[in-house]
C-alpha cells in the first residue's frame, strides 16, 4: 500500500513539477508573442461550447476535455408542441424523454504563429424512452447505445492576428469512425436484432466537409466574437442516406470580471437540413426517429458561462469552463422531440 502511494505522489510531483515549468515558460515566451501578435489562452474567456475561437502561438499545445449534456422531451411539429396521443395516430410509438451524453477529446498545436491544426474525438452514449402501442395499453421501451463517434480534423488559419483582433478561417473534415449498425437485442419489442434509429447511432458513416470564419475582438476586459460555419455532408453513406448540410452562427461576448473569473453570453442559430436517403431496415412508421423527414430545421439558443483560471503557478496553464444553454426557437421538420436544455464543461490545459 505504501508503495502504491509513492507511486502516486511522484506522478502528483512530475505533473506539478511540468505545469510549473509550463507556466514559466510561457510566461516568458509566449507572454512576449501574445502581447505582439494577438489574443492567446493565457486570459482567453471563450465559452465552453465553441470549438474555434482563436488561433495558437508557434510551438504552442493545447489538450482540451469537454462534456456536453442535452436533455429532450415531448414531442414538437414545425414550432408548436403536441400530444403523444397525436403522434400516435400516425406512429406505432411516441418518445417520452431522451438524453445524450458526449465525451470529446481535442488537441491543439500551433505550427506556425499563423496555422494551428486540431484534432477531435468523440465519445458518445444516449438513451431514449418509448411508450409504443399494444393492444388497448401501452409498452414502455428504453432504447440505449453507446461508442465513439466520428474524428473530426481541422486546419485553423489566421487572415488577420494583431493584439486586439482576429480573423480566422478554418476548414475541416471527419473521419467516419462512429457506428452505424448499432442494433436491438433479440428479445427487443421494437427492434429485435434490427438496426436503431438515425439519431441513436454514433456516427454519420459518411465524411464530411467544414468551414469556419470567425472574428475574436478584446477592448480592456470585453470580448466579443461573431463566427460563420457550415457542414457539408458529401456522399451517402454503405447504408444508403446521409445527413442534411448545416448551417450555423455564433455570436458570444464575455467580460473579465476578476483576473481569474470571466463571463459569458452567447447566442447560436442553427440551420440543418432532412436526411437524404433512408437506411432500407428501418420502417419510417414505427416511430418518428424512424423517418428521415423528421430531422432537420431551425433553432435558437442562447447560453450563460463561466470561465475561472486560477492565479496558482502551477494551474496558470489550466481553464475551466461551464456553460449553460437553453431554447429560445425551435422549429423542426415533421415530428421531432423538443429540446430542453444543454450542459456544458470544458477542462482545457495549455503548454
Amino acid at each position: 500500500m505504501l508503495k502504491k502511494s509513492n507511486n502516486w505522489l511522484l506522478l502528483f510531483g512530475m505533473y506539478l513539477s511540468f505545469t510549473t515549468v509550463s507556466a514559466q515558460k510561457r510566461g516568458t515566451d509566449s507572454s512576449a508573442v501574445c502581447k505582439e501578435q494577438g489574443l492567446c489562452c493565457d486570459n482567453d474567456p471563450t465559452p465552453a461550447g465553441v470549438m474555434i475561437s482563436h488561433a495558437h502561438a508557434k510551438n504552442e499545445w493545447m489538450a482540451s476535455y469537454r462534456y456536453m449534456n442535452m436533455a429532450m422531451s415531448g414531442v414538437m411539429k414545425g414550432d408548436g408542441i403536441i400530444s403523444g396521443s397525436e403522434v400516435l395516430q400516425q406512429y406505432n410509438a411516441t418518445p417520452k424523454e431522451m438524453r445524450m451524453n458526449m465525451h470529446m477529446f481535442m488537441l491543439m498545436y500551433g505550427i506556425t504563429d499563423r496555422l494551428t491544426v486540431m484534432g477531435m474525438l468523440h465519445y458518445n452514449s444516449t438513451w431514449m424512452k418509448m411508450n409504443m402501442k399494444m393492444g388497448a395499453g401501452f409498452h414502455s421501451h428504453t432504447m440505449k447505445t453507446s461508442g465513439i463517434g466520428d474524428v473530426k480534423l481541422n486546419a485553423i488559419y489566421a487572415l488577420l492576428k494583431q493584439h486586439h483582433r482576429q480573423l480566422l478561417l478554418s476548414l475541416g473534415s471527419s473521419l467516419p469512425m462512429g457506428s452505424t449498425n448499432f442494433k436491438g437485442k433479440a428479445g427487443s419489442m421494437m427492434y429485435p436484432e434490427q438496426r436503431y434509429p438515425y439519431n441513436m447511432q454514433a456516427g454519420t458513416g459518411t465524411m464530411d466537409v467544414s468551414g469556419n470564419l470567425c472574428y475574436l475582438a478584446r477592448r480592456g476586459n470585453f470580448y466579443y466574437s461573431i463566427q460563420a460555419q457550415a457542414t457539408v455532408r458529401t456522399t451517402n453513406n454503405a447504408i444508403g442516406y446521409r445527413y442534411g448540410n448545416e448551417y450555423g452562427v455564433i455570436a458570444w461576448t464575455a467580460y473579465h470580471w476578476l483576473p481569474v473569473l470571466s463571463s459569458s453570453l452567447r447566442l447560436e442559430a442553427v440551420l440543418s437540413d432532412r436526411i437524404h436517403g433512408s437506411d432500407p431496415m428501418l420502417d419510417p412508421t414505427l416511430e418518428i426517429a424512424a423517418n428521415p423527414a423528421n430531422y432537420g430545421g431551425r433553432r435558437l439558443n442562447t447560453y450563460v458561462g463561466f470561465v475561472f483560471q486560477s492565479d496558482r503557478q502551477f494551474l496558470t496553464s489550466s481553464k475551466f469552463c461551464l456553460e449553460f444553454g437553453l431554447p429560445v426557437y425551435q422549429y423542426y421538420n415533421g415530428y421531432q422531440m423538443r429540446a430542453d436544455y444543454n450542459l456544458l464543461l470544458t477542462y482545457n490545459l495549455s503548454f
